[in-house]
């Protein structure tokens, strides 16, 4: 995933599930390499953050979301490639 954000305060989590056939599918967290800072983490802080930030995910994952808690400022932007 390319993330671009916009003065952006909170956290940013990936999440998957293996269905999406129940009303209320069950997500699961998925650990994911941040390449700002090249480790493998559950989730990304961001404070007061602008630019493009990248993160890399690994195994199968059926169906994928980006879960964000905004404090402040505003994510713009989310590419990815399969």
């Amino acid at each position: 995933f390319d993330v671009t954000t916009a003065g952006f305060t909170g956290e940013l989590r990936v999440q998957g599930s293996t269905s999406a056939a129940t009303a209320t599918p069950e997500w699961y967290d998925i650990t994911f390499e941040s390449l700002a800072t090249q480790t493998t983490v559950s989730e990304q802080l961001f404070t007061s953050d602008t630019g493009r930030t990248g993160i890399n995910i690994s195994g199968y994952h059926p169906y994928i979301r980006l879960e964000l808690q905004v404090s402040a400022g505003k994510v713009s932007n989310v590419l990815y490639r399969l």
